[in-house]
């Protein structure tokens, strides 16, 4: 997904701290790149982009019952059809 990455890409950029020109620690790099406005857009899009495939995964689940109610449904009309005497 990439948030890894960007964390570490902004993680970096907040090395030295702007205001005292000195190295940050491990925790506040983190802090301020989890606080950078790039690193929020990216958890948006990645929640949005979630919620949109568990969305397209409920439809193909639905999709692929209907098929199989339809294909149980033909397949019991085929043997019923065979049993009176029809040849197919």
């Amino acid at each position: 997904h990439g948030r890894k990455i960007l964390l570490s890409v902004i993680m970096k950029e907040k090395m030295i701290n702007s205001n005292t020109g000195k190295m940050d620690s491990v925790n506040a790099q983190e802090r301020e790149a989890r606080a950078d406005e790039r690193y929020k857009i990216h958890i948006d899009n990645l929640a949005d982009a979630v919620g949109k495939e568990a969305e397209l995964n409920w439809e193909k689940y639905l999709v692929q019952i209907n098929f199989d109610s339809w294909k149980t449904k033909t397949i019991n009309q085929m043997a019923e059809y065979k049993n009176y005497g029809n040849k197919k």
